[in-house]
């Protein structure tokens, strides 16, 4: 079970929904402590556009989003050790899974991600509704 400052790893999806002011934001802005990848960190950056243009958000909204998202990014070097642990998990098909499986490993921390390819893991994954029930109850 999760409690007050619990550390989670989140994927690219969730940190776009909750930079875009979706359920998520309520998960990234609770007590739970965020992590992520610089691989995935970058996908999020280049998806901000899409993000902005569906939910229209100003490019000044997105940006203070981004500036201060309560967010811990880790580079590659930090968990690499665990790069081939999680590719025997989770496959090498997507990059961005591999390095967010592997933080999540390193860390011993749950995955926050609504992609299938984490439904098993080791450490968990829980969906932002998931972590909403959970926050909430």
């Amino acid at each position: 079970m999760l409690g007050a400052r619990s550390v989670v790893v989140a994927d690219a999806n969730v940190l776009l929904s909750a930079l875009a002011g979706r359920a998520a934001d309520r998960v990234l802005t609770s007590d739970l402590d965020t992590h992520t990848t610089e691989h995935t960190w970058a996908e999020v950056v280049e998806y901000v556009p899409v993000f902005q243009q569906r939910y229209q958000i100003t490019v000044e909204e997105m940006d203070a989003a981004l500036e201060e998202a309560p967010v811990h990014i880790h580079g590659r070097m930090e968990y690499a050790e665990k790069l081939p642990e999680a590719i025997a998990l989770v496959g090498s098909r997507d990059p961005e899974d591999v390095d967010v499986a592997a933080l999540a490993l390193k860390l011993k921390a749950p995955i926050w991600s609504h992609d299938d390819i984490f439904k098993d893991f080791p450490l968990r994954r829980y969906t932002t509704a998931q972590f909403l029930k959970i926050l909430e109850g």
